[in-house]
């Protein structure tokens, strides 16, 4: 009986295609791919160039081997590069998002007029970026020139303007409704203490 010649396992082929996707993997610019998969690539593609030599004898797979040995951590540093680029985006492509976290410190309406009973310049320093403003709505307006806008109950102080509502938001506000916005700042408009572009806080 005539015996049948095994076919030769494809290890190092296969050890070097591993190694060429792990090295293209380095330069992708991916976040974190190249630890995701350029490193357990190229790990792989060793483990194939030992077996490789073990089968078939120590020049199968000793080039890939090196090449992976020597060759990867500086084309892992070369791409280095191009993978910090991938993290960094460019002024204006991300949007920003309206977190309550990005809304420091939150102010009640009352707290908002008070501080304009003093010093208008302090007053408007200290509320001249993003903020929480809640309070107990006093009356809202989505027809009108200025529509749509709403007021917040300020206790003892004139009402706090409530303006840049989008009109689907106005409608579902009511008096005697207590919630709380996010605005962009307030300040002080001619005698109205004013929260500019308000809107919905995230929860």
């Amino acid at each position: 009986m005539n015996a049948v010649a095994a076919t030769p396992k494809p290890w190092t082929p296969i050890a070097w295609a591993l190694l060429v996707l792990g090295w293209i993997a380095l330069f992708v610019p991916v976040p974190n791919l190249a630890l995701r998969a350029g490193v357990p690539l190229i790990a792989v593609s060793i483990l194939f160039a030992i077996v490789a030599m073990k089968h078939r004898g120590t020049r199968a797979g000793v080039v890939p081997l090196l090449a992976a040995l020597v060759l990867s951590p500086a084309l892992y540093v070369a791409g280095g590069a191009t993978r910090g680029n991938a993290t960094k985006a460019p002024p204006g492509s991300v949007p920003f998002v309206r977190t309550a976290a990005a809304f420091r410190p939150t102010f009640t309406a009352v707290e908002l007029a008070g501080e304009y009973v003093g010093d208008h310049a302090k007053a408007d320093a200290l509320f001249a970026q993003p903020l929480l403003a809640t309070g107990v709505i006093a009356d809202v307006r989505v027809d009108g020139p200025d529509a749509p806008v709403a007021h917040f109950a300020a206790g003892n102080f004139a009402p706090v303007e409530l303006r840049g509502l989008t009109p689907e938001f106005a409608k579902t506000l009511a008096p005697g409704r207590q919630v709380i916005l996010a605005c962009d700042r307030a300040h002080i408009d001619g005698e109205i203490v004013a929260a500019e572009n308000c809107a919905k806080a995230p929860e």
